[in-house]
Parts: structure tokens; sequence; C-alpha cells
């Protein structure tokens, strides 16, 4: 909660020092310092971080996996991006669905439309989430009648749209 309160305030500094003062953090606490520098826009900082932890013995849970992906996706690193999507295939992480639903979002806003509707179709469970992160990419691509065709699938599919996704299905018209 600390660790957390220095970076909502933007101090940086002394997040890292109470991090700096555990002996041995759990994963939580490395999450929190992912999470803190993600929200603070230090990309460099998540991605180090995350190889730190893997270094130090811990190994990242889906919070770790969804912070640094997001960092992926932000700053374009699609490569970094398919290495994390490699690790989770490993890890036995590709059934979670707020997992997939990042690793979706990272492929789409790195331009990898064909990668993220891979993910898309190899999930076993989409939610309203997964439906309304590949409509909103499609349309913010220039793919709206695409758009709109997953919007009609999706209804068929018994998925109920929300207010995102009437909202991105309008920009698609």
């Amino acid at each position: 909660t600390l660790i957390d309160s220095y970076f909502k305030h933007g101090n940086v500094q002394d997040a890292c020092r109470v991090f700096q003062g555990f002996q041995a953090p759990n994963v939580s606490i490395w999450n929190a310092m992912l999470t803190g520098y993600a929200e603070n826009d230090l990309p460099e900082e998540v991605l180090f971080l995350f190889e730190q932890m893997q270094a130090d013995g811990i190994s990242p849970n889906a919070v770790s996996f969804i912070c640094t992906l997001k960092v992926c996706g932000n700053f374009g690193y699609i490569e970094v991006g398919k290495e994390m999507h490699a690790m989770i295939v490993t890890n036995g992480l590709e059934t979670d669905v707020t997992l997939c639903n990042a690793l979706i979002n990272m492929y789409i806003k790195c331009g990898s439309l064909a990668e993220a509707l891979m993910v898309f179709d190899k999930m076993t469970l989409q939610n309203v989430i997964s439906w309304n992160t590949l409509i909103s990419g499609l349309v913010d691509r220039g793919y709206g009648n695409q758009a709109l065709g997953l919007f009609q699938q999706m209804q068929l599919d018994g998925v109920f749209p929300d207010a995102a996704t009437f909202s991105s299905s309008l920009n698609a018209c």
C-alpha cells in the first residue's frame, strides 16, 4: 500500500526505497512496483523489473503479465509482447480471460490484428470485454465493416453488448 501510495503521488524514489527495504518481496510487492512504474510512464523500468523479478526466483502471475503487456502495447514493444505471450503459454495461463484480453489489446495497439484475432479465436470463453477490445481495436485501425461483423457475431454467440460495445459500433458506422 505504501509503494502504491508513493507512486500515485509521483514519488518514485520513495517507492523504490520501500521496495528495497524488503529482504524477500513476494509477487504482490513486485506487482506493486510494476504497476507503479507503468502508471508513471516508465516502460524501461517495467521491463527491467519484470526480468529482475524472474531472476530473483519469483514467477510472474497474471497481474505481472497484464501490467507488462499494457506497457508493451502503449509503447509499441511488439517483440517483448510476443515473448510475454510465449511465457504465458509456457506457464499455462492462456485460459485466463483477463490475460487474453490484455494480449488482444497489446497486439491491437501494436498493429498486429492477425495475432489479436488468433488469441481471440483460441479463447475458450470470450466475455464482453474480449469482444469490446477487438471491436474497438478494429474501429481504431479503420476496419469498421469487420467491427460491425463482430458486433453481429457477438450477439449471435449470446454475449450481450454494453455501452462500450454500442459506442465502438456506432463509431464503426
